[in-house]
């Protein structure tokens, strides 16, 4: 009996989903063991502002240990009280200062926002600038996991009483809200987690990052931990535990260990599936193999530490990167220098590494910085990873002696107490990291896999652009300052190619800007002193609501022998523009031409027609390369032969429409000149041989008209003239600009952004009567300006003056707020809004929309929405 067609069908189908599903877990199996790319780091360590000094300090055997800052507490006086503490510990300077402008806190909400949430801010820009992404241009599936338990701000804030307490205590300074503001200023939505597992926080921060991308809970994560000392309670209470050193050192394994060294700090991981790494040509600095969490148990006490737990996450680790403990080159231990801290996880390494053939190195960063706590397992991974790329283990500068408790005959490993080459092959190290609460965390890491070698398929451009820009003025001189300290000491220093690429497409545009080009590294900074100096240079300040806008002139000058020709053999776009040109005058009934014979050769052979349709396949090459780089140039007039270029952009003609019409014998079409030329904050982009004179305008006042090519130097007319449009915000795709050499590129090491800090602090207020909390200062609204009835410019001038006045009151701004800052860049929050609004209806006497501040961000713009509403009448 045969089956019915039917039940074929559906047995087929049935099939196919069972393939499909079986498919679905091999990839799911194969991805939950998939190494996981650092593609970026930052850290602010004791003694070190970054990875690069960071590495000098190990590298050079350093103690970063100092005496108690002078804004922390006075050791003094507390000994005096008859309360222990040491006086020394590994601090970060800096604690009250911080850019509140830059990441759109008004000064009112940066007095109550954590310093470590400020800093994690900072560390977490800086590591992402260093994997060359824009912070602003990350996926949004990319997660945050933040290591973080210390609440001394907090306490400290609540210490000052109930007026200390406002609308920003809360959100300032809860563990929770240090993942989530980061998440929210950067756009994120991935997951946001804080985690507190004491010492092993940020470790196993990273452990949950590294499994979220695995899984594919997300597609990018920041992971690290943040810790700030502020007041002595912590010292105080461990010290009467016994679990600090006098001296406030770590001295990891040595018979003088008798305990720790506080330390605060804060590392950032940027992380990245190995894959995707690859294949979007990112910079691997180390991979994570594997890692393993898991708690102690029942134990001697909550704050001993367990042997057992300590085996088994470290084998758990080394399971989950298929790797053999003979494999392992280095361990980055716990080693806080405590006695009994050290003895067990001494014993936990000999038990996990026996039998090995040759000792394993061991050693741990808490020698030269103390101990982070919350932000140390960061600490020694970020340190590992240094030690991978420079082929060196750093030496333990405080082991002196080797602890007599530790079995040192049988044990497989030993301190490395000095520095010492990493012998070369594939480079595997472990990082421990254990917290005094019992969840203990292992990761395995890897060296960074080759990077493959650029293929490029044509010749490099000759000349390239460096794009700088910052929120002000000083951070933009200082960025400058930075690159060309970078320039002027790099002892190897990055091709030009790819600094001005990383630059380009690997920083966030802001508003002050400066765009230089340069054909080689010397000449860069040359312009970039001249411009430091006061000397010329494109630069400007952009304001979002008023982008120029930017037309094309086809010049139709006669040509240059050779026009063309540079741009033919290194930019593919125009090469292929040309070509289509070539093939279309073929096509058409014409001789056949080559794509030389159009763009570079001194004279194209075939009469004057041909001679026409050349000049035109340069213009129209030219076009086709503006429009590949986003710019929004409108099509404008052409002159003489530029006419044909002019009907191509306008969209009045095609390349075989031109092709048959110059074959034919006919004239060019007549081209008015376009509408917004000459508008007033036009800016004129000439697109083909230069009729102005060389050289883009240094001001950005308008109109401008931007030369176009000449001979000896085409790419540097274009990129003068790239440079003009953005200093004044023409929008560009950076991306696009760097798509035909992309092959050529390779991420850079350049300096990250110069943040301008001041001071912010919590000040309390006075209690108000019964000790309740005061509502929050609010002095009364400044009442407009007495002024002559129907005296319309001086009751505009007077409103203006009253709002400025209120915003910088609402926010606590320390300085003017011009007609076109952004009250929400500035901070200004839906409270802070709400509380702005009312005060200006009370002052000007209107009825103000409650969206107000929402719909007309700036000034200028709301003073303009409630001149409409007067002038309409509207409530």
């Amino acid at each position: 009996m045969t089956e019915p067609m039917d039940s074929y069908d559906a047995l087929f189908e049935r099939s196919l989903a069972r393939i499909e599903e079986l498919e679905a877990e091999v990839a799911a199996l194969r991805r939950s063991r998939e190494p996981v790319a650092v593609v970026g780091m930052g850290c602010r360590f004791p003694g070190a502002e970054d990875p690069r000094a960071f590495w000098r300090l190990l590298e050079r055997g350093r103690d970063a240990t100092g005496e108690v800052p002078a804004d922390r507490w006075d050791p003094r006086a507390l000994a005096e009280r008859g309360v222990r503490a040491p006086a020394r510990g590994g601090f970060v300077g800096g604690l009250a200062d911080f850019d509140a402008e830059f990441f759109q806190i008004a000064p009112r909400e940066a007095a109550r926002v954590d310093p470590q949430h400020r800093l994690l801010l900072e560390v977490a820009w800086e590591a992402v600038e260093s994997a060359g992404r824009a912070p602003t241009d990350l996926p949004a599936r990319t997660g945050v996991y933040v290591g973080i338990g210390n609440s001394d701000y907090r306490e400290a804030a609540a210490a000052q009483g109930a007026g200390a307490v406002d609308e920003y205590f809360a959100s300032g300074a809860t563990a929770s809200t240090a993942s989530g503001r980061l998440s929210y200023f950067l756009g994120l939505c991935g997951p946001s987690l804080s985690v507190d597992t004491a010492c092993s926080s940020s470790a196993v921060a990273v452990h949950l990052a590294v499994g979220a991308l695995r899984t594919g809970e997300c597609d990018l994560a920041l992971a690290g931990g943040v810790n700030r000392i502020i007041t002595p309670h912590e010292h105080a209470g461990l010290t009467a535990a016994g679990m600090l050193a006098p001296d406030g050192r770590c001295k990891p394994f040595d018979a003088a260990a008798d305990g720790y060294g506080r330390a605060e700090g804060c590392g950032v991981l940027v992380l990245k599936r190995l894959a995707d790494a690859r294949r979007d040509g990112d910079p691997v600095l180390g991979v994570v193999l594997g890692s393993a969490v898991a708690q102690d148990g029942r134990r001697a006490g909550l704050t001993v530490p367990h042997g057992a737990g300590q085996r088994a996450v470290i084998r758990a680790a080394l399971a989950d990167a298929g790797v053999a403990p003979d494999a392992v080159g280095y361990v980055e231990a716990q080693a806080t220098g405590t006695a009994l801290g050290d003895r067990i996880e001494a014993a936990a390494l000999s038990a996990v590494f026996a039998g090995r053939a040759e000792p394993l190195p061991v050693g741990s960063a808490k020698a030269n910085v103390g101990h982070m706590e919350a932000a140390a397992g960061v600490g020694g991974l970020i340190k590992v990873l240094l030690a991978m790329r420079a082929g060196t283990l750093p030496g333990t500068p405080t082991f002196r002696t080797p602890d007599p408790h530790i079995a040192w005959d049988d044990a497989p490993w030993r301190v490395c107490a000095t520095s010492r080459p990493w012998p070369a092959g594939p480079r595997v190290a472990g990082v421990d990291s254990f917290g005094f609460g019992g969840t203990n965390c292992h990761i395995v890491l890897g060296e960074a896999p080759p990077a493959p070698a650029p293929a490029p398929k044509h010749p490099d451009r000759p000349c390239h652009v460096l794009a700088l820009s910052a929120k002000s003025a000083a951070a933009l001189r200082d960025l400058a300052r930075r690159h060309l300290r970078e320039l002027q000491t790099a002892e190897d220093p990055s091709p030009l190619g790819d600094l001005c690429h990383t630059a380009a497409t690997g920083r966030a545009h802001f508003a002050h800007r400066l765009c230089l080009p340069a054909a080689d590294h010397a000449e860069l900074a040359g312009r970039l002193a001249d411009w430091l100096d006061g000397g010329a240079g494109e630069h400007g300040v952009v304001r979002r609501s008023a982008a120029p806008t930017a037309v094309a002139r086809f010049t139709g000058a006669i040509p240059y022998p050779g026009a063309g020709g540079e741009l033919l053999a290194t930019s593919p776009t125009f090469a292929a523009a040309v070509a289509r040109c070539a093939q279309a005058w073929t096509e058409a009934g014409g001789a056949p031409v080559a794509p030389a014979d159009l763009a570079g050769g001194a004279a194209p052979p075939g009469g004057p027609a041909l001679a026409e349709f050349a000049q035109f396949a340069v213009e129209y090459g030219l076009w086709e390369l503006w429009r590949s780089w986003g710019v929004p140039l409108a099509a404008g007039a052409g002159r003489g032969a530029g006419r044909w270029a002019a009907a191509c952009a306008a969209g009045d003609l095609d390349v075989p429409g031109v092709a048959a019409a110059l074959l034919a014998g006919a004239a060019p079409p007549d081209s008015p000149t376009a509408p917004a030329e000459g508008a007033e904050d036009a800016v004129v982009v000439e697109v083909g041989p230069a009729e102005a004179p060389p050289g883009a305008p240094a001001h950005t006042g308008a109109p401008a008209v931007l030369a176009g090519i000449g001979p000896g130097g085409e790419w540097r007319s274009l990129l003068a003239a790239l440079a003009a449009l953005y200093v004044r915000g023409v929008g560009l795709d950076w991306h696009a600009v760097q798509a035909d050499h992309r092959a050529h590129r390779r991420p850079a090491a350049l300096p990250t952004y110069p943040f301008q800090r001041t001071r912010h602090w919590f000040a309390p207020r006075p209690p108000a009567p019964g000790g309740a909390a005061p509502p929050a200062a609010r002095p009364p609204a400044p009442p407009p300006a007495a002024s002559p009835a129907g005296a319309g410019p001086a009751r505009a001038a007077s409103l203006a003056e009253t709002a400025e006045a209120l915003a910088r009151e609402t926010l606590r701004a320390a300085r003017p707020i011009g007609p076109h800052d952004d009250l929400l860049d500035l901070g200004m929050d839906s409270l802070m809004a709400a509380e702005f609004r009312e005060r200006l209806q009370e002052a000007s006497g209107r009825r103000l929309p409650l969206t107000l501040v929402q719909d007309h961000p700036t000034l200028a713009g709301l003073l303009a929405a409630v001149e409409e509403q007067d002038a309409t009448g509207d409530p």
